[in-house]
Formats: structure tokens, C-alpha cells, sequence
């Protein structure tokens, strides 16, 4: 494998596997310095952690429900009809696929109307 190669792989991994890390690496710091600054105002730590944990999760639900009224309002729809639309790459291999599909259904009808003309089989 060349060093090209590997460094692409390897950044195609990273790509992925950061989308997982970014849930949690987001709240890993608001919540350290919310969880000090809270104890320092005198909470209790154990409410203070508490506290900013419920913040947390009660923020990803809402994160999850803006995410679900996005798809069900059809902008999650248009955006990736957009992207299709604006990818020469994608736009390309759709032509592509249209015309072989074009191409099977002809080869499709020349073999049917040959099975036609042939004649039975004794």
C-alpha cells in the first residue's frame, strides 16, 4: 500500500469515526467547567454534576427532535436532492444508470419479440 493510499485510509476513518467522538468529546468540557463553577457557588458537587448531566441529555433530546421535525418537514429531502444535483460525480453515474436501464429494457423487448418468432418447440 503507498503512503497515499494509507494516509486516505486513515483519514476516512478518522472522518467516521469522529462523527461518534463529537457526541461526546461537545459536552466534555461545558460540563467540567459547569460542574466547577456550580461547586464553587457553593452547590453540592453531586448536584452540580447531576445538574449539568441532566442539561446534556435534555440538550440531545432537543438536538434529536429538531433532527426528526427536519425530516419530517422535507428539508432533509430537498438537501439531499441538492447535493445530488450539484455532485457532477452523482450526476454522472445517475445518466449512466438511467441509460443502461434504457439499454436492458430495449435488449428486454428484442428478446421477447425474438422468443416470438421462433418457433415452438416440438
Amino acid at each position: 500500500m503507498r503512503i497515499g493510499e494509507a494516509i486516505g485510509r486513515l483519514w476516512f476513518y478518522r472522518g467516521k469515526g469522529s462523527l461518534y467522538l463529537e457526541a461526546v468529546r461537545q459536552w466534555i468540557l461545558p460540563i467540567m467547567g459547569a460542574t466547577a463553577a456550580t461547586k464553587y457557588l457553593g452547590l453540592p458537587l453531586r448536584w452540580s454534576i447531576a445538574a449539568w448531566v441532566i442539561f446534556a441529555v435534555v440538550a440531545e433530546m432537543l438536538a434529536i427532535l429538531l433532527g426528526w421535525l427536519e425530516r419530517r418537514s422535507g428539508a432533509t429531502a430537498a438537501n439531499y436532492d441538492l447535493a445530488r444535483s450539484t455532485d457532477p460525480f452523482k450526476v454522472e453515474s445517475l445518466r449512466l444508470a438511467a441509460e443502461t436501464a434504457k439499454e436492458a429494457r430495449a435488449i428486454r423487448v428484442l428478446a421477447a419479440e425474438l422468443c416470438r418468432r421462433l418457433p415452438p418447440p416440438r
